[in-house]
């Protein structure tokens, strides 16, 4: 079963609700992302993998006056995925700063007990 389903719709609220939707689609799976990568060994999975496929480094490599566009085509593919995947989160992270954080005496309330007065 396809673990992001495509927004689909054939009846409703026609594109409003499609576009809503897919709004709600691409901010959960940057919560995912986030919630994987977004931790301190998820940080360093993704430096490992950078400075394994030197991502840092020009497409465009070798000896002057050779050029093997198949391999600028491969670097530039890898730096693509790089750059896809810190601005997911990134965006993710702004998402997150954006909603406020319930008081600690909301999430007493809404679980329906209290913690002992110091």
């Amino acid at each position: 079963m396809n673990e992001y389903p495509v927004p689909y719709r054939t009846e409703g609220n026609g594109k409003e609700g499609i576009l809503e939707e897919c709004l709600f689609l691409q901010k959960s799976r940057r919560r995912q992302l986030l919630r994987v990568l977004g931790s301190e060994e998820g940080g360093e999975v993704l430096k490992e993998l950078e400075r394994h496929f030197e991502v840092h480094l020009p497409v465009f490599q070798g000896q002057s006056g050779s050029f093997d566009p198949l391999d600028a085509m491969r670097r530039d593919a890898y730096r693509e995925v790089f750059l896809y995947v810190r601005h997911q989160l990134n965006l993710a992270r702004r998402e997150r700063e954006s909603v406020p954080e319930p008081l600690e005496e909301e999430m007493e309330t809404e679980a329906g007990f209290r913690t002992p007065e110091q």
